[in-house]
């Protein structure tokens, strides 16, 4: 009896064993080739109508604290937004790209003279749907994620990371300092599972990040730290319907984008450590669309 119960168990085990390496499997799954070509051909036809659309992009920075609770006073940057669309574009991150002509911006400088503006937005940047095109959706891995509902509409879900991605590395551009780490990051992608339509992106990291600033850097900025240690680095995108008349059309366009940073950077011998935690929230209103070179239409 002792025996039959011992093998009994084995088995048991062996059994979860390869329901959970099934259920892995099923979750790493490849999306149908079909899912991911009407993704794209949506994207494709998305940057050809939102290309003669301009927006009204309201940013606001946040130093947080530790409970992510504001900490402060905010940055506020407002923004004519538009979008650039150039299918014939050399580099894949120039074919569809985000615009923006700074219209105002109020409130303390987050940084010291001279960085005021390095937590904005760039006046240029790929748009957030460019990785989704068909010509560029080679550049990543794909996998298909559990159904789901996003505002009562039945979604597809698909993750992303690069399938070949930069080393992660520190780059001082202008009088800001940028880190980039591609192949720590994540996106998820919710798609209406009917029409293809991109109903929210989210982006995050998959881990703790280190980063070592290289010696010759920090000698030619000596307000460089020597290593960072990135927590979070969070973003998220939704979209929302937006109507138009002339013709009448309704496109689903970003309503909002929330980022949330949380890092810290040892300087000097001393090994001085400084914690910085900022949200960012970028919305979108105002929507509009130009006919001609001289007409805008609401």
């Amino acid at each position: 009896m002792a025996g039959g119960a011992s093998n009994s168990r084995s088995r048991a085990v062996v059994l979860t064993a390869i329901l959970l390496a099934c259920a892995t499997l099923l979750a790493q799954q490849a999306p149908p080739p079909e899912t991911l070509a009407r993704i794209g051909g949506y994207v494709e036809r998305y940057y050809t109508q939102a290309r003669s659309i301009v927006a009204e992009e309201t940013v606001v920075i946040q130093p947080v604290g530790r409970d992510l609770a504001a900490d402060g006073f905010a940055r506020t940057a407002v923004y004519e937004l538009r979008v650039e669309w150039n299918p014939l574009a050399e580099r894949a991150s120039e074919r569809a790209t985000a615009v923006r002509t700074l219209v105002r911006s109020s409130g303390p400088p987050l940084f010291e003279k001279g960085k005021e503006a390095c937590a904005d937005p760039p006046a240029i940047t790929p748009e957030p749907l460019s990785f989704l095109l068909p010509a560029n959706q080679g550049e990543f891995v794909i996998t298909l994620g559990k159904p789901a509902r996003h505002n009562g509409r039945r979604a597809t879900i698909l993750e992303f990371t690069e399938r070949d991605p930069e080393p992660t590395r520190v780059s001082v551009e202008g009088p800001c300092t940028f880190a980039y780490f591609p192949a720590k990051l994540r996106t998820r992608v919710w798609a209406d599972a009917m029409t293809a339509e991109i109903l929210r992106v989210d982006e995050s990291l998959t881990g703790v990040v280190d980063i070592r600033v290289p010696r010759e850097q920090q000698g030619k900025d000596k307000d460089l730290p020597n290593t960072v240690n990135w927590e979070r680095a969070d973003t998220s995108i939704r979209y929302m319907g937006v109507k138009f008349s002339d013709p009448d059309e309704e496109l689903l366009l970003p309503a909002s984008i929330e980022t949330l940073q949380v890092y810290s950077a040892a300087y000097g011998r001393s090994v001085e450590m400084r914690a910085s935690r900022l949200r960012r929230t970028q919305t979108f209103r105002h929507y509009r669309r130009f006919v001609t070179g001289s007409r805008i239409l609401q």
